[in-house]
C-alpha cells in the first residue's frame, strides 16, 4: 500500500479540489491519503476536507491545533502512515493518472528507495510553462550521485520506501530546504535515489510563492544543506540546529533585498544561457554567461555547478554501463 502524504494551508479551494482528485483517480487503488490541515482557522478549508473524508474511506484528515509548518506536518502525517511506501504530494499541483503506477514500477524495477519524476510545470493560472533547461541531465537509473550538486527532485513528486523516512526520522526544520536535507541524508545513508524519465505532475510555480520570493534564501538554505553533508561525509554527524541556520542564514546576507534582487537577476540569466545552449544560439548563450559571471557571486557557483552536473552524470553513467555487463 501507499500511503501518500499532503499538507495544506493557503491553497485556494479550486487548487485543493484538482489536487485531492488527481489523486483518487489514480489508475494505482492501494493507497491511503493523509492530508494535514496547517491552518486550521480557515473554515472552507475544514469543510471540503471534512467532506472528502466522509465520502472517501481511504482520506483521512488531520487537523493541526495551530499552524506548525511544512515539516512537521509532514512529520505527523509519517508517523500516521500505514503503506510500505510514502508518496508526496502538494495541495496546488496535480498528478496524472499514472503518476503512482508508474514510480513504483520504477522503483521496484531497479531496486531504489526514493524515485521522483519530470514535471510539467505551470504558472498560476495553470498555463504550461517552459521545462528544465538542465531535465535530461537527471534521467538516471541511480541519480543520487547528482544531489550533492543541484536539487532536481520536485519534493511532490516524489515517492519512496517508508522505512527510509522513518530510519531519518523524517524531515528537519530547514525552511525552504527541508526536502533538500532529507535527500542528502538519505545520500549519506547509502539509500539509492532514481529519477523517472517521464513528466507525472504538474508544479505549480507561483510568482508569490517561496520559490520566487524567497529565491536567494532558498539558495543560501541549500548551500548550508550542502555544508551539512559535507559534515556527515567527513565526520559521520553534521552541527544541524534551528539556532545554526538562522546564524548562517544572517552571517550570508539572506535578508539583504539587494543581493536578493542580483540573485533573482543572475539565476534568470543563468536559465536563458542554457536554453540558448539547447537552441545552439551559441553568441547569446556566451553573452548569458558572462552576464552570469559578473552580474553576483552566485553567478560563478551556478556555471561551476552546471559544469559539475555533466561530469558527475558522464562517470554515473560509465558505473551504470560497467555494472550492466557485469551482470
Amino acid at each position: 500500500m501507499i500511503s501518500v502524504i499532503m499538507s495544506t494551508y493557503n491553497e485556494t479551494a479550486g487548487e485543493l479540489h484538482g489536487s485531492i482528485n488527481s489523486i483518487l483517480k489514480q489508475s494505482y487503488q492501494d493507497m491511503e491519503f493523509i492530508i494535514i490541515n496547517d491552518n486550521p482557522e480557515r473554515d472552507d478549508l475544514k469543510e471540503i476536507l471534512k467532506s472528502y473524508e466522509n465520502s472517501d474511506a481511504r482520506i483521512s484528515v488531520i487537523e493541526n491545533k495551530k499552524n506548525i509548518g511544512l515539516a512537521a506536518s509532514l512529520n505527523a502525517g509519517i508517523k500516521k502512515a500505514k503503506g510500505e511506501y510514502i508518496a508526496r504530494m502538494d495541495a496546488d499541483d496535480i498528478s496524472l493518472p499514472h503518476r503512482l503506477e508508474k514510480e513504483l514500477d520504477f522503483l521496484k524495477k531497479n531496486d531504489l528507495d526514493l524515485v521522483s519524476c519530470f514535471v510539467i510545470r505551470m504558472d498560476e493560472d495553470g498555463r504550461e510553462l517552459p521545462a528544465d533547461a538542465q531535465e535530461n541531465c537527471f534521467t538516471l537509473i541511480n541519480a543520487g550521485g547528482l544531489l550533492p550538486v543541484i536539487n532536481f527532485i520536485k519534493h511532490p513528486a516524489v515517492l519512496g520506501k517508508a522505512q527510509a523516512f522513518r530510519k531519518l526520522n523524517g524531515y528537519r526544520a530547514l525552511v525552504p530546504a527541508e526536502d533538500y536535507d532529507l535527500w542528502l541524508r538519505m545520500v549519506t545513508g547509502d539509500f539509492r535515489i532514481g529519477c523517472v524519465g517521464e513528466r507525472l505532475l504538474k508544479y505549480r510555480i507561483r510568482c508569490t510563492g517561496i520559490s520566487k520570493s524567497n529565491q536567494y534564501r532558498q539558495y543560501l538554505t541549500a548551500g548550508y544543506v550542502r555544508h551539512l553533508y559535507k559534515e556527515r561525509m567527513k565526520q559521520g554527524y553534521d552541527s544541524f540546529s534551528e539556532e545554526h541556520v538562522k546564524e548562517y542564514l544572517l552571517k550570508h546576507g539572506a535578508y539583504d533585498k539587494k543581493a536578493a534582487d542580483q540573485y533573482r537577476e543572475t539565476a534568470d540569466s543563468y536559465q536563458a544561457m542554457l536554453r540558448n545552449m539547447r537552441n545552439k544560439r551559441y553568441g547569446r548563450c556566451l553573452m548569458n554567461a558572462m552576464k552570469t559571471l559578473f552580474m553576483s557571486p552566485a553567478g560563478l557557483g551556478m556555471i561551476l555547478a552546471g559544469v559539475s552536473i555533466r561530469l558527475k552524470r558522464r562517470r554515473l553513467i560509465q558505473k551504470q554501463v560497467a555494472i550492466s555487463r557485469n551482470l
